[in-house]
């Protein structure tokens, strides 16, 4: 017979308080545990952003890079550049591919880190103002007199928009690491046969000059010009 003491307070309170604790340990306890889940699944949902980042932006700066000119590039280079594509009917297409580069940048970047969304928002910002210096240049005849200068401006102004967003891709939205190991890979392959090099980097400058679908067709022939390994990337 349990005895309880005066004062004290019964068995069935003191049970039930155990019983209320022991369930606030539990709850707690698997509070904790889907926190734990929710940060593991929210640092995959940020590693897979940013490796979708860094592919897009790597392959969106190499496009850009071919509308640039070689090395340092020029305004000069790039309305070279638009004069072959508008005479190849490929203007248009080239200026959407990149520019669902950079609708796919900004999907992906939902999940990033605040730094690397940040980048790739200003990355966004230079080149669709490029591109609308380039549209405002490209639809105004050239004016006479001091408008001209302000006319060619649009296209300088362009070519320094386009150009800022490269770097911003490669400095701080992750195109660099892709960027590093293409030119490794490509200085492994000179290194195997400059000469099978050479003839690739002058296939390339072609390649640059065509629409992805084109791409497709002119692998067949420049896997011919480096049968003993895998083809080398287009030039970066």
């Amino acid at each position: 017979m349990i005895q309880v003491t005066e004062g004290a307070a019964p068995f069935w309170v003191v049970l039930s308080t155990v019983a209320s604790a022991g369930a606030s340990v539990v709850l707690a306890a698997f509070a904790g545990l889907q926190l734990w889940r929710e940060h593991l699944r929210k640092g995959e949902r940020r590693r897979s952003a940013h490796a979708k980042i860094g592919a897009s932006a790597f392959l969106a700066r190499r496009q850009l890079r071919s509308w640039l000119g070689a090395g340092s590039g020029s305004p000069d280079d790039l309305g070279e550049w638009v004069r072959d594509a508008q005479s190849a009917g490929l203007l248009a297409k080239h200026l959407d591919i990149v520019e669902g580069r950079f609708v796919e940048l900004l999907s992906f970047a939902v999940d990033a880190e605040p730094a690397v969304a940040s980048a790739v928002q200003s990355a966004a910002v230079h080149f669709w103002a490029g591109t609308r210096r380039l549209n405002e240049f490209l639809s105004t005849p050239c004016p006479d007199g001091i408008e001209a200068a302000e006319w060619m401006g649009l296209r300088d102004n362009a070519w320094l928009d386009l150009r800022d967003c490269v770097r911003i891709l490669d400095q701080k939205a992750g195109a660099n690491a892709l960027l590093k190991e293409a030119r490794a890979l490509d200085a492994k392959r000179a290194a195997d046969d400059p000469s099978a090099a050479t003839l690739i980097a002058r296939f390339d400058r072609g390649l640059e000059r065509l629409g992805e679908t084109e791409h497709r067709g002119a692998l067949d022939e420049r896997k011919k010009l480096a049968p003993r390994g895998p083809s080398v990337r287009q030039k970066r």
